[in-house]
């Protein structure tokens, strides 16, 4: 797959994974192995077990096959149906394999979205979900997959529709985060994510991704929700005050003299703006009550209120469970917190929430599992 990234896995980290499987199996696989390094941690845990490595690059390969030469190995690119089907390594195997121990490729250039069409999914994902997807039909009936994902993979939009799937076929937990610094040269931050086939368990209250917040009254008046749309590499040229994730400091929106053309993602005050990608910063909540009309860049997300009170109210209940909020920012790279989980949040802050039309495509889901208004 041209454009792919290539993170061959620490020998820390693979230790980790091998590490976590609750069983001893006999047949272990990675389908995307690189040089080997989460076989070699397997042969030597497991040295009786079977071993099945497939991987795109020959140079890899022929590495692995000197290191591991038990191993049964092959050229395949796991992603496409027609290769699966003629490789020798996999033949006979779905339904078949214990454990998959899997440091997927991350990322292709475009943000390429992939098409998955099994016995089990039907969705369209990521690369490194895809590659989930389709081991995933190779595990036994009770087998297990390991696997290093970007951290952005658990709570993106684009993967969302595959992990609702996954999770009806099996038991899915985030294991641990690994910081930026785990690989050489290339500074992901990623997840170890552990995933079993078998009956389903509801997740234990630890392991919810947001505990339910506690609060008094429902405040009942509604918030309306708008995410940016101005990029700030192109800003159409205009007279409206144009508001960026930099503008907001000290709780307030400081506008700094950018503007753009007339209509575009335009709000008015009263309202509170919150950022939506960067690093998590409390006075980064900003309240603002001008009632004329600002553009907002796509690094913001504004909850409109319908009145001065209603959003003081609003950016009080914010602060006071700031630390919430910011254990919902998620990210490979940049951290960011999606417009899903911002309406999440503020509904169970006790606020209606209602989506302005250029924020409706994003509010198919909320953190709480509650549907949209």
């Amino acid at each position: 797959m041209p454009g792919t990234d290539v993170l061959y896995t620490p020998t820390k980290l693979a230790a980790q994974m091998a590490g976590a499987c609750s069983a001893s199996p006999t047949a272990v696989a990675d389908f995307a192995s690189g040089d080997g390094g989460l076989l070699r941690m397997a042969s030597e845990r497991w040295p009786g077990a079977k071993l099945l490595a497939t991987d795109i690059s020959r140079a890899a390969l022929s590495a692995l096959q000197i290191s591991l030469p038990g191993a049964e190995s092959g050229r395949c690119d796991f992603l496409s149906a027609r290769s699966r089907s003629k490789s020798r390594v996999l033949a006979d195997w779905a339904g078949k394999i214990d454990l998959a121990l899997l440091n997927p490729p991350f990322s292709c250039r475009g943000g390429t979205r992939t098409r998955v069409l099994t016995e089990f999914f039907d969705a369209t994902c990521s690369t490194a979900m895809a590659f989930i997807l389709h081991a995933f039909e190779y595990l036994s009936s009770d087998g297990e997959i390991l696997a290093i994902l970007p951290a952005g993979s658990i709570s993106s939009e684009k993967d969302h529709q595959a992990w609702e799937q996954l999770r009806r076929h099996a038991n899915v937990e985030v294991l641990s985060q690994q910081d930026r610094g785990t690989f050489d040269r290339c500074f992901p931050t990623t997840k170890l994510v552990h995933i079993r086939r078998g009956a389903v368990r509801p997740p234990l209250p630890g392991n919810c991704a947001v505990r339910v917040i506690e609060t008094q009254a429902p405040l009942r008046a509604p918030v309306v929700i708008y995410r940016g749309k101005v990029q700030m590499h192109y800003v159409p040229k205009g007279r409206t005050p144009l508001a960026h994730s930099t503008d907001l400091k000290g709780f307030r929106l400081v506008l700094n003299g950018h503007r753009t053309k007339a209509g575009l993602s335009a709000v008015h005050g009263p309202f509170v703006a919150i950022c939506r990608v960067g690093k998590p910063d409390r006075e980064k909540i900003a309240l603002h009550f001008a009632e004329s009309e600002i553009a907002i860049s796509d690094c913001i997300v504004v909850l409109a209120c319908e009145s001065k009170p209603h959003a003081e109210a609003v950016h009080s209940a914010i602060l006071e469970h700031w630390t919430e909020l910011a254990s919902l920012y998620d990210g490979t790279g940049a951290k960011y917190i999606t417009v899903a989980k911002i309406a999440g949040f503020v509904r169970q802050l006790g606020f209606a929430v209602s989506a302005n039309a250029d924020a409706k495509w994003q509010l198919r889901r909320s953190v709480n599992g509650a549907s949209r208004p």
